[in-house]
């Protein structure tokens, strides 16, 4: 009986990791397209950002990363705590880690092995996203819950 309903729960447990991971992808795309539009605004809207396109990329990337951390926290993770602050700074962390990623990939297939830039981008693609998403799901966007000794244990967001 109680491996019956041990087996239940891991299966629920699946199918809600699962949703979870395709509501990412939902926001992901979003990030995608907010980011693309909103530098081709900035740098073809306004010729100061137009001349200084960098700090137009970066911006939009300050922009678009408060956008993924509203919705995944609110939507891809359903986490309502209030710790808004301490998660933003590990989705951030996060995030840049997995630029920090790409960009040793970038530096690897480009220069010491001479492939495209942008055939590596999508070699980077599944490595990054899978980084992302464990590391939001496991440490940015886990929720604090007591346990039977009243100490805090830390369990997976989106187990619901």
């Amino acid at each position: 009986m109680m491996r019956i309903l041990a087996m239940r729960i891991a299966a629920l447990q699946r199918r809600a990791a699962v949703a979870a991971f395709i509501r990412y992808g939902i926001v992901g795309a979003s990030n995608v397209v907010l980011g693309f539009l909103c530098y081709a605004a900035l740098t073809r809207g306004f010729p100061f950002w137009r001349a200084h396109y960098l700090a137009a990329n970066a911006s939009t990337f300050l922009l678009v990363v408060t956008w993924s951390f509203y919705w995944n926290k609110r939507w891809s993770f359903g986490n309502r705590e209030a710790r808004h602050g301490t998660q933003y700074v590990k989705f951030f962390t996060v995030t840049v880690l997995g630029l920090g990623i790409e960009q040793v990939m970038l530096v690897a297939g480009v220069g010491a092995l001479q492939v495209n830039d942008l055939l590596v981008k999508l070699a980077a693609l599944p490595f990054i996203v899978l980084w992302n998403f464990s590391m939001y799901r496991l440490w940015a966007f886990r929720e604090k819950t007591i346990n039977d000794d009243d100490e805090y244990v830390r369990t997976p967001a989106s187990v619901y």
